[in-house]
């Protein structure tokens, strides 16, 4: 009897990718430790640690059933990829070293992803920013999930993102040369191919931090991680999507000819798509930021 209710509680992939990790994530793991009405095995890829740092690692995965791996290749795009190649469960999530878990997040996941058996599907909720012990809530931007609104900004963000085996599949089965984020890469895949929840409740304290990857998720952060990157990324992204997953839809057709041309090479085509995009869409200072800066680089 004992037996039978354990197997009919959901396991659950939380992939673990870790990079010289500090202190927090003593805390990150001791929030999936605490998840409710889910089992978990955890698959933790490390890039370029310290012998010293992962044994402490590994020392904190004891209390777990947990997997080790090696990474090669530098990146948390690369290492959540190859961990996502070795898992074998129905429903695999993605676990920051840093951040910290509400207990419900695993479960409330599984139940939505249920609702969509054997179609791609990933699920991603609010979070709150966690600055030292303060937790600071944050205007959820993440209201539309089409593909013509994931390719211009992503919104799932990797730490709060759940996805099923057949959205897995199709992630895996896609993967093109470059992949700017792992997490914008999957929601453009699933937004193609399947469905996308969102739980517009906390389910993750994203905190912030001097060592954070990203950084403090403000507009000007945001415009200036953009200007940095090698030019066309975004386009390349876009177009790998498309030529991956183009169904025939001609409404996405129209939207596919807007993208490619918001993203041309040629500025003056950039310049004239974007004003067009502006005045066709409600405006507010992300979209004017963002379509400036489109036209200044070729994203």
């Amino acid at each position: 009897m004992i037996n039978q209710k354990v197997s009919a509680i959901p396991l659950v992939a939380v992939l673990l990718a870790t990079n010289e990790p500090t202190e927090y994530i003593k805390e990150q793991l001791e929030s999936i430790k605490l998840q409710e009405n889910v089992r978990t095995i955890i698959y933790w890829g490390d890039y370029g640690s310290t012998p010293s740092v992962k044994e402490n690692v590994r020392n904190l995965l004891k209390e777990f059933e947990y997997r080790e791996y090696e990474i090669l290749n530098s990146g948390p795009a690369a290492n959540f990829f190859f961990l996502l190649k070795q898992t074998v469960e129905d429903y695999v999530a993605f676990a920051d070293q840093d951040d910290v878990w509400l207990p419900n997040k695993l479960a409330n996941q599984v139940n939505l992803l249920q609702n969509t058996p054997g179609v791609p599907s990933l699920a991603h909720s609010n979070s709150e920013l966690l600055v030292g012990h303060r937790r600071l809530s944050k205007i959820s931007r993440c209201t539309n999930h089409d593909f013509f609104s994931l390719a211009i900004t992503n919104c799932c963000q990797g730490c709060t993102i759940m996805i099923n085996d057949s959205a897995k599949r199709k992630i895996l089965s896609s993967l093109p040369a470059e992949v700017i984020w792992h997490d914008w890469w999957m929601g453009l895949v699933v937004s193609l191919t399947g469905h996308i929840y969102y739980e517009v409740n906390t389910e993750v304290l994203y905190r912030i931090h001097k060592s954070n990857t990203i950084g403090w998720p403000s507009r000007w952060k945001r415009i200036y991680n953009y200007l940095i990157q090698p030019s066309g990324l975004i386009a390349y992204q876009i177009e790998e999507a498309i030529s991956r997953f183009d169904n025939g839809n001609p409404l996405l057709k129209e939207e596919f000819a807007q993208l490619i041309e918001m993203t041309s090479i040629d500025w003056k085509r950039r310049l004239i798509s974007n004003l067009k995009f502006l005045r066709a869409k409600s405006i507010n200072l992300d979209k004017v930021f963002l379509s400036i800066a489109w036209i200044i680089k070729r994203p």
